[in-house]
Protein backbone atom coordinates (compact mmCIF):
# COMPACT_ATOMS: atom_id res chain seq x y z
CA UNK A 1 0.00 0.00 0.00
CA UNK A 2 1.27 3.56 -0.82
CA UNK A 3 0.07 5.70 1.66
CA UNK A 4 1.42 8.71 -0.08
CA UNK A 5 -1.23 8.59 -2.52
CA UNK A 6 -4.26 6.74 0.10
CA UNK A 7 -7.05 8.63 1.34
CA UNK A 8 -6.20 9.05 5.26
CA UNK A 9 -9.39 7.72 6.20
CA UNK A 10 -9.25 4.29 4.73
CA UNK A 11 -4.91 4.33 5.52
CA UNK A 12 -6.24 4.38 9.24
CA UNK A 13 -9.14 1.62 8.50
CA UNK A 14 -6.53 -0.35 7.50
CA UNK A 15 -3.70 -0.18 9.60
CA UNK A 16 -6.36 -0.29 12.89
CA UNK A 17 -8.05 -3.34 10.81
CA UNK A 18 -4.51 -5.28 10.51
CA UNK A 19 -3.64 -5.06 13.99
CA UNK A 20 -7.09 -5.14 15.65
CA UNK A 21 -8.78 -7.53 13.21
CA UNK A 22 -11.34 -7.27 10.87
CA UNK A 23 -14.30 -7.23 13.15
CA UNK A 24 -13.43 -4.87 15.52
CA UNK A 25 -14.77 -1.69 15.44
CA UNK A 26 -15.15 -0.64 18.67
CA UNK A 27 -11.68 -0.89 20.10
CA UNK A 28 -10.63 -0.04 23.97
CA UNK A 29 -9.11 3.44 24.67
CA UNK A 30 -5.66 1.99 25.99
CA UNK A 31 -4.86 0.18 23.11
CA UNK A 32 -5.67 3.04 20.70
CA UNK A 33 -3.43 5.14 22.65
CA UNK A 34 -0.76 2.09 22.69
CA UNK A 35 -1.09 1.45 19.18
CA UNK A 36 -0.92 5.35 18.12
CA UNK A 37 2.59 5.19 20.48
CA UNK A 38 4.14 3.28 17.43
CA UNK A 39 3.60 6.53 14.90
CA UNK A 40 4.36 9.32 17.95
CA UNK A 41 7.21 10.48 15.16
CA UNK A 42 4.44 11.79 12.93
CA UNK A 43 3.04 13.87 15.32
CA UNK A 44 4.50 16.98 16.35
CA UNK A 45 5.29 17.98 19.73
CA UNK A 46 2.30 17.55 22.14
CA UNK A 47 -0.04 17.16 19.31
CA UNK A 48 -0.59 13.13 19.97
CA UNK A 49 -1.53 14.02 23.70
CA UNK A 50 -4.24 16.38 22.33
CA UNK A 51 -5.50 14.01 19.77
CA UNK A 52 -5.64 11.42 22.49
CA UNK A 53 -7.74 13.99 24.64
CA UNK A 54 -9.81 14.92 21.97
CA UNK A 55 -10.63 11.26 21.52
CA UNK A 56 -11.30 10.51 25.36
CA UNK A 57 -13.62 13.55 25.14
CA UNK A 58 -15.31 12.94 22.08
CA UNK A 59 -15.71 9.36 21.09
CA UNK A 60 -16.05 7.79 23.59
CA UNK A 61 -18.93 4.94 23.65
CA UNK A 62 -19.10 1.93 25.92
CA UNK A 63 -16.98 2.86 28.69
CA UNK A 64 -13.65 3.18 27.15
CA UNK A 65 -14.17 1.79 23.78
CA UNK A 66 -13.98 3.70 20.91
CA UNK A 67 -15.24 3.47 17.39
CA UNK A 68 -12.06 3.06 15.08
CA UNK A 69 -14.13 4.45 12.30
CA UNK A 70 -14.22 7.98 14.06
CA UNK A 71 -10.76 8.22 15.11
CA UNK A 72 -10.37 7.56 11.34
CA UNK A 73 -12.32 10.50 10.32
CA UNK A 74 -10.71 12.64 13.20
CA UNK A 75 -7.23 12.05 11.35
CA UNK A 76 -8.57 12.39 7.98
CA UNK A 77 -9.81 15.78 9.13
CA UNK A 78 -6.87 17.04 10.85
CA UNK A 79 -4.36 15.80 7.63
CA UNK A 80 -6.83 17.81 4.85
CA UNK A 81 -4.66 20.75 5.80
CA UNK A 82 -1.12 19.47 4.84
CA UNK A 83 0.44 19.58 1.58
CA UNK A 84 0.43 16.44 -0.33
Amino acid sequence: MNDANTDPYALVLYLFKMKFGIEDSLIDLCDVKAFLQEFASYFQGDDLNRFMKDVELGLRLEGDRVQVSQIAAMIKHASEGFPK
